[in-house]
């Protein structure tokens, strides 16, 4: 993640609360936005999406213990994908198939 240039003028959708970290990372604290736990989720992020020009979405993979105590499990990209459909999906960073991976949504 070192060589990832966030762009800062873009929004971190947080899956929770806590996730994914890479605000605290890149020391961009006032660019994440919650939008609440699936299937709400997805609605209120459509609804947004015109007040921001691009959006990072990290798909963070857990332990099989995590999905138990966790929301993050819930979470299903392709209905973010369908949420931001009129945007320029990228993919920044992947580890491969079934690995943690980085999107970058241009709107």
């Amino acid at each position: 993640m070192k060589n990832v240039d966030l762009d800062k003028e873009c929004r971190i959708i947080k899956s929770n609360v806590y996730q994914p970290r890479l605000d605290f990372y890149y020391g961009v604290q006032e660019n994440s936005v919650f939008f609440g736990f699936p299937p709400e989720m997805y609605f209120f992020l459509s609804k947004y999406k015109q007040k921001s020009r691009c959006y990072y979405y990290y798909h963070e993979i857990l332990l099989e213990k995590e999905y138990l105590t966790d929301f993050r499990h819930r979470i299903n990209s392709s209905e973010i994908d369908l949420a931001l459909d009129d945007c320029k999906k990228e993919i920044v960073f992947s580890g491969g198939v079934g690995r943690n991976s980085l999107t970058k949504y241009s709107c």
